[in-house]
């Protein structure tokens, strides 16, 4: 009679576990916070959401993307003079 319930419609998805190493410092900040866990989740999940725009946003407009591959060789360049 073992009928497996799953996640219903409208349901959030399930998470995936993973595993992260990070700083004393990010530790001590995230610890001090009432749910670690929770707040790690909304801080990736927004990193996530804002990668996920400016990607959006420079699909629609190649001369941002341009513009930031420009930026991004300048950096570089300067970076790599400087070793």
């Amino acid at each position: 009679m073992g009928t497996k319930r799953t996640r219903g419609p409208g349901k959030k998805p399930s998470l995936v576990h993973i595993s992260v190493r990070i700083s004393k410092e990010a530790d001590r900040f995230y610890a001090s916070t009432p749910n670690k866990s929770e707040y790690i989740r909304r801080v990736l999940q927004e990193h996530y959401e804002e990668a996920q725009q400016e990607v959006r946003y420079a699909l629609d407009n190649p001369e941002y993307l341009r513009e930031r591959f420009e930026e991004v060789k300048k950096r570089l360049t300067e970076e790599s003079q400087k070793q």
